[in-house]
């Protein structure tokens, strides 16, 4: 269990926004280096089980669609994790030098009457969409952007759109 001290720092945190960076390389295991980071990030400001699950769900899909699923994978990219000020929900925003990709606009695939039938690829973005509280793309300055806000209460008014 959390010390006091250790509860008063996160909930400072969560009152006044913390970021932290992490920088991935396709050599290094990006995807179980980024889980790491966000785990302790997570960790360290007491987020509850929803923002954890939806948090790692987000990373996870969407550093294997980077670097294990995209035609021209980077050689990096950076995960940014950040609590919000004031609100405690978790911005996950992700920036690549990738081809340019925005899963905003992604279409979702086709429903199967039979799962064994459907073609690979796509429900990942689906389920990250379908997950987050927000999710918006950019391309800015020859890197896409990915962000993603986490609520732990899910978010009735769902936006997800594409910023210019």
């Amino acid at each position: 269990m959390p010390s006091r001290s250790s509860m008063r720092c996160a909930a400072e945190a969560l009152a006044g926004g913390a970021t932290e960076v992490f920088e991935l390389r396709a050599s290094d295991g990006p995807l179980a280096a980024g889980a790491r980071g966000l785990e302790a990030f997570l960790d360290r400001f007491g987020c509850g089980e929803r923002v954890r699950f939806v948090s790692a769900l987000i990373v996870e899909e969407a550093l294997g669609n980077l670097f294990l699923r995209a035609p021209n994978p980077p050689a990096h990219c950076r995960l940014t994790c950040a609590i919000e000020p004031g609100t405690g929900s978790v911005l996950i925003t992700l920036e690549d030098p990738g081809d340019p990709f925005d899963p905003c606009q992604f279409p979702a695939p086709e429903p199967v009457a039979d799962i064994a039938m459907a073609a690979d690829g796509g429900r990942g973005i689906l389920l990250m969409r379908s997950m987050s509280d927000e999710m918006f793309y950019q391309r800015v300055n020859g890197l896409n952007r990915l962000t993603c806000r986490v609520c732990e209460s899910p978010q009735a008014d769902v936006r997800r759109s594409r910023r210019a």
